[in-house]
């Protein structure tokens, strides 16, 4: 289907929702690589910690971090939350916009912006009209 529709954008959402709580994530990263291989496909830097224990730390959300990055690189990256269903809704946020802050703190200013913002409005505003999955 991707193949079938190269001028349209797909967002990989929630990074794909590694099992981050169990630590199966050799799946998980052979998947993303392979989905990165399609350049109209982005990935959506949300759902972690929803996917991690829930007493996370910043390390258990790295290695993810990391391989998307690798896989597809700031300017197919965009930042959200998933937290609509977790408790205590406002610090969940809160940390999570920290640890995503400090996990892609050695960006360059513009890379961050783009991911914080620049990636979606780009992508959602050129899809006006085409669907976005």
């Amino acid at each position: 289907m991707i193949d079938s529709h190269p001028d349209l954008e797909f967002v990989l959402d929630h990074c794909g929702k590694p099992r981050l709580a169990t630590g199966e994530i050799g799946i998980w990263r052979r998947d993303v690589a392979l989905l990165a291989e399609h350049p109209n496909i982005v990935c959506k830097l949300s759902g972690l910690v929803t996917e991690a224990v829930p007493d996370w730390q910043l390390a258990d959300l790295r290695q993810a971090v990391d391989h998307v990055r690798g896989c597809f690189g700031p300017q197919r990256m965009l930042w959200g939350e998933r937290l609509a269903g977790c408790q205590s809704g406002g610090a969940v946020y809160a940390r999570w916009l920290a640890a995503a802050e400090t996990l892609l703190a050695d960006l360059s200013p513009d890379e961050q912006a783009d991911i914080f913002g620049g990636n979606a409005a780009r992508i959602y505003l050129s899809s006006r009209g085409r669907r976005t999955c």
